[in-house]
């Protein structure tokens, strides 16, 4: 309404109105000021307002088209809407603006945007003489811009020179904006550098003061404000030793909220009411100060060799009032009290501690320290306990883990010194120690294994050339083996004598061995009928099995392989029943011959395994292998007790032990080793003779029934563990 009711009052009424005597309407129709606004002036006017406006905008000609005459969405009907354009004179208007400049750049925007068309040349104009400049970029360019206008105020150009402008102008910014990137995000990033090594070394300062906690938050917050900045947030950073920092600000808190405990209680005139108080706070003290200094010597260090933690200090009041506290503890009876448990504690004094505790239990004191001392003495004790039982049952495991103890409580006393010189004992000692307890306390099955690991040991020192059969007592000369045979008298003796103990496919003309009475009547014994009777029916049987043994083997021509090893079997089967040992040590001796300087032993093919190969297909030396594993399987070499005693005369079990590791090449030789302490250490033999096929297929599962790994716990069974503590 105001604005369209601003037309000039016809002047009659002006002055009519200026004449009235009312004051108001004198003034507001003061003819004084009133001044004729014709058309003509009220159109300028508006005209002037409206290019003031549309020049403070950025003008653009649109022009509205309908798609349809229906105006419905989604349909184009482009007939209708080039009709539109053709009759609106959009096509005389696009023509008439082609035909003349329709790029117009004034001289200083044109040399502002196209400047950087000719990279690497400098330019000779002023920069301020921008229409010069503007001619000199146009001239430089390799480009021919001779379309381009320099008007008095204006650059003007068509759409070919403006295209090419543009994309001259795209390749040069291709280059020159990664290189204003590099410049700026360079200068950002050595800013941002700046300022986190300026926090950090506030912040590294203020850590190793270590006691100011103002200090520390004024760090903290001043490199946090680096962090915080919006020009850097894009890093995501944070100074390297800022949680170094806030861990620091906490615990220099917890320290001034102690301090403020004692110092609350430095004033107090009644120490022992207060004790409990005051040895509160001293522990929270003392645990704080411990735990801070534990975690700063077990942190990680940095490649630089900082750490991850550092330990605040106490300032020196904190310090004054920690002593403070103190001497109010050492002023009470309790306190004395505390303190001796303590000391005594720390020394591992048994004791000291002993003392202390009874003097704890008359003043009927109780305290966290107490019942260390309590547990340590407990500890103490249990510790001997342990030593002791580790003495009696010999265990090398449960002895380390005394001494372990025993080093954690710094003991040392009269059995812990018998237990470290058990354990410093060679392995062989040891051994031997382990055997003879298990033998004192009757403990069959740890005395075998450790009889076991001595045999290995005396195996490992002997010399095996001492331990041959023809060095024991009761193998039969060679003189006499070959006089046996009576065409020996005449040719062939030295022969003979020579194949007693090696291979051969010829019947033995006497046994190998000597019977027990052939032995006693050596021994200058009176020889009776029986005497004669036992030799002749040994002999025999040696031979008996000796047939048998050349049949199995392939050396002589028989009937049934199977069933020659059946009657070798059942006859040491036999004797083992009947405790016959010289049988055994015969049959053992044979089976040993039989493998001696065997021609049909081949060295390429003596580790294989000699049971792929059926006895009939199999060469004597194979066979001979198979039946000494049947044998060791069913019976053992000897009736004799293993000597684990290295320096007493040789046994017929060392002897056959020893002639395995020295001539079994296969990887079956620990079998034949376990099989023989099998049935050395069986205590009831088998009933019935085993079929040969079925022992023959079964040897590869064979496994030593009472040896242990050499890395495993040697110490008694946990059952028979009472047996030791009782006996």
């Amino acid at each position: 309404f105001m604005t369209k009711n601003l037309d000039t009052v016809f002047p009659d009424m002006y002055l009519a109105m200026s004449k009235s005597e009312n004051e108001l309407l004198k003034t507001i129709f003061d003819n004084s000021n009133q001044r004729i606004k014709t058309l003509s002036y009220q159109f300028r006017g508006q005209l002037s307002t409206l290019m003031d406006t549309l020049y403070t905008t950025e003008s653009r000609f649109i022009r509205c088209i309908k798609p349809n005459d229906s105006l419905s969405p989604n349909k184009f009907i482009s007939s209708s809407c080039v009709e539109q354009l053709r009759y609106s004179g959009v096509f005389e208007a696009v023509e008439i603006r082609r035909t003349g400049y329709p790029f117009r750049y004034t001289h200083k925007r044109f040399c502002y945007r196209y400047s950087c068309i000719n990279p690497n040349h400098k330019y000779m104009a002023k920069t301020d003489d921008y229409v010069n400049y503007a001619k000199e970029i146009l001239r430089v360019a390799k480009p021919d811009f001779t379309g381009v206008q320099i008007g008095k105020t204006m650059c003007l150009y068509r759409a070919n020179e403006y295209k090419l402008l543009k994309l001259l102008r795209n390749l040069a910014l291709e280059t020159l904006i990664p290189r204003g990137q590099s410049v700026i995000r360079g200068g950002i990033v050595r800013e941002f550098r700046r300022g986190i090594l300026e926090a950090e070394a506030k912040l590294e300062g203020a850590i190793q003061q270590a006691d100011d906690v103002n200090a520390v938050d004024e760090a903290i917050q001043h490199a946090k404000s680096w962090a915080d900045r919006k020009q850097l947030a894009l890093f995501k950073y944070q100074a390297r030793n800022l949680s170094l920092a806030e861990r620091m600000k906490k615990d220099l808190e917890k320290l001034i909220d102690i301090e403020n405990q004692m110092e609350a209680l430095s004033g107090t005139t009644d120490p022992d009411s207060a004790y409990e108080k005051l040895k509160a706070v001293d522990e929270l003290s003392e645990e704080t100060l411990a735990q801070n200094q534990a975690e700063e010597e077990n942190a990680a260090a940095d490649y630089y060799g900082r750490k991850s933690y550092k330990a605040p200090k106490l300032t020196s009041k904190q310090e004054d009032l920690r002593q403070k506290i103190k001497e109010l503890i050492l002023q009470c009876v309790l306190g004395l009290l505390d303190k001796e448990v303590a000391g005594a504690i720390a020394a591992f004094d048994r004791e000291r501690i002993v003392a202390a505790l009874e003097r704890a239990d008359e003043l009927k004191h109780d305290t966290e320290d107490i019942q260390k001392a309590r547990d340590l003495l407990r500890q103490i004790e249990e510790l001997d306990e342990e030593a002791d039982k580790a003495l009696k049952c010999v265990s090398k495991t449960m002895m380390k883990a005394v001494k372990e103890t025993a080093d954690k409580l710094r003991q040392d006393n009269e059995i812990l010194q018998k237990v470290d010189d058990m354990i410093n004992l060679d392995d062989r000692d040891f051994v031997q120690a382990e055997y003879e307890r298990a033998a004192e306390v009757n403990d069959r099955e740890r005395k075998i294994h450790r009889e076991i690991r001595l045999m290995q040991y005396k195996y490992d020192s002997v010399d095996h050339n001492k331990f041959r059969i023809e060095t024991l007592g009761n193998v039969r000369s060679r003189e006499e083996y070959a006089a046996a045979n009576f065409m020996s008298k005449f040719f062939g003796k030295e022969a003979l004598m020579q194949s007693m103990l090696q291979h051969t496919k010829k019947m033995i003309p006497t046994s190998l061995t000597y019977c027990e009475a052939e032995r006693s009547q050596q021994r200058g014994a009176d020889v009776t009928p029986e005497m004669k009777a036992k030799i002749k029916e040994f002999k025999a049987e040696a031979k008996k099995n000796f047939k048998s043994v050349l049949i199995y083997l392939g050396d002589k021509k028989g009937k049934d392989t199977n069933e020659a090893a059946r009657d070798i079997l059942s006859r040491g089967l036999r004797a083992y029943r009947n405790k016959d040992d010289d049988t055994l040590q015969e049959m053992y001796c044979q089976i040993i011959k039989q493998l001696t300087n065997n021609p049909t032993m081949n060295p390429a093919n003596s580790a294989e395994d000699p049971r792929k190969a059926s006895p009939e297909s199999g060469s004597s030396y194979q066979n001979a292998l198979v039946l000494l594993a049947m044998m060791l399987s069913t019976f053992p070499s000897s009736m004799q007790p293993y000597e684990p005693d290295e320096k007493k005369p040789a046994t017929f079990d060392d002897v056959i032990v020893l002639w395995v590791i020295d001539n079994v090449f296969n990887k079956d030789r620990p079998k034949y080793i376990s099989a023989l302490h099998n049935t050395k250490y069986t205590e009831e033999p088998q009933r019935s003779t085993p079929d040969p096929s079925v022992l023959r297929n079964h040897f590869a599962e064979t496994k030593g029934q009472f040896e242990i790994d050499a890395k495993a716990d040697t110490g008694p069974a946990e059952g028979n563990i009472p047996l030791y503590l009782n006996a």
